[in-house]
């Protein structure tokens, strides 16, 4: 019985953290864009991320300080904060049945228990990979999906698109160019107003190319007239332009400052729901304990005192013995003077 209040005591312990994750995963599913801002911070304020605006007032670099709590930056992410949730609402579930079911003894939800806790393992096992290798099916599709978002919706000239003024942002902060490199951008175009020759194709973003071109104090008109130049070479020039992907430095950057804390976190919970799982096995095979015989006798005596006094037996008075008077004759050996009455009878 001693395993089941232990069981019983974890399972208290594991309701709070199944909550904490459940917490979690709504941030990121619903609000991912305010752990973005957290991330790039006031960037777009420093002094290492250059402008570049043309005499008509046109930025072909175009960044951002915030973006909204709802941005949309692919599937995945949404996928990434459903996974969250459902170990989180999985580590809930377990808790209370668990907790009931060691409590009352109750084999159907200490087994029921066993089955969520498996698959909430799983899931834990899954989310800890996803963090510690970026060699992953997961990191895979992201990447895919986050090229195609990137032919699809990066603009020269954002025109208000928060993708392009976030991955132009991220670009300069990490000194990288797309999501695997230069190679995710194609057909960048960019009109020039006032230019005669129409329409400049771009090999890459001005944002891939290194700040180190730029000469600090440089305006922003000198700046644009570089980077334009940069965007149109490409590739010609590769000294000139960062070769490494994003994708891969904001993992490091991630894992570096939250990601072994993560990982720690869900192996821990792992484990604990591993124990949790063998203590709910032993528990529901170990029959209950029989209560002692002396408690049994008394609870026993108990219920018979009780039954008596709430049913008392109905007791009639005796009744009277009747006497039959029975008359009693003998001769009298009284002496008396009258001799006629000598020897005579008395009745008494």
């Amino acid at each position: 019985m001693r395993l089941a209040y232990i069981l019983v005591i974890s399972m208290a312990i594991s309701l709070i953290w199944g909550l904490l994750v459940f917490a979690m995963g709504i941030l990121v599913r619903f609000m991912f864009g305010s752990l973005i801002n957290e991330y790039i911070g006031d960037a777009a304020s420093k002094d290492d991320l250059p402008g570049a605006i043309s005499t008509e007032g046109q930025n072909i670099m175009p960044i951002t300080q915030a973006v909204p709590d709802s941005v949309d930056i692919g599937e995945w992410a949404i996928k990434l904060g459903s996974l969250a949730v459902a170990c989180g609402a999985l580590i809930v579930i377990f808790s209370i049945t668990g907790f009931i079911g060691a409590l009352k003894y109750i084999k159907v939800l200490l087994a029921v228990t066993i089955i969520i806790l498996a698959v909430s393992v799983g899931l834990e096992l899954y989310l800890f990979q996803i963090l510690n290798n970026e060699s992953t099916s997961f990191h895979d599709d992201v990447k895919a999906e986050l090229v195609t978002k990137i032919q699809n919706e990066y603009k020269i000239e954002s025109d208000g698109t928060i993708f392009t003024l976030l991955l132009n942002t991220i670009m300069l902060m990490n000194e990288c160019c797309g999501i695997n490199g230069p190679s995710d951008f194609t057909n960048l175009t960019y009109i020039e107003r006032n230019n005669p020759n129409g329409a400049t194709m771009f090999r890459i973003p001005p944002a891939c190319c290194k700040k180190s071109i730029i000469v600090r104090g440089t305006g922003a008109a000198k700046a644009y007239e570089v980077l334009k130049q940069c965007a149109r070479e490409g590739g010609e020039h590769a000294e000139n332009i960062n070769s490494k992907g994003c994708y891969s430095q904001v993992f490091q950057h991630i894992f570096a400052t939250h990601g072994q804390w993560m990982m720690a976190v869900l192996l821990v919970v792992a484990i604990w729901s591993l124990m949790q799982m063998i203590l709910s096995i032993i528990t529901m095979m170990t029959p209950p304990p029989k209560p002692p015989e002396r408690r049994r006798s008394s609870r026993a005596g108990s219920i018979a005192r009780a039954r008596a006094m709430s049913h008392p037996a109905s007791h009639k008075p005796p009744e009277p013995v009747k006497k039959a008077f029975v008359p009693l004759s003998k001769i009298s050996s009284f002496d008396h003077p009258d001799l006629t009455r000598i020897k005579s009878t008395e009745i008494w």
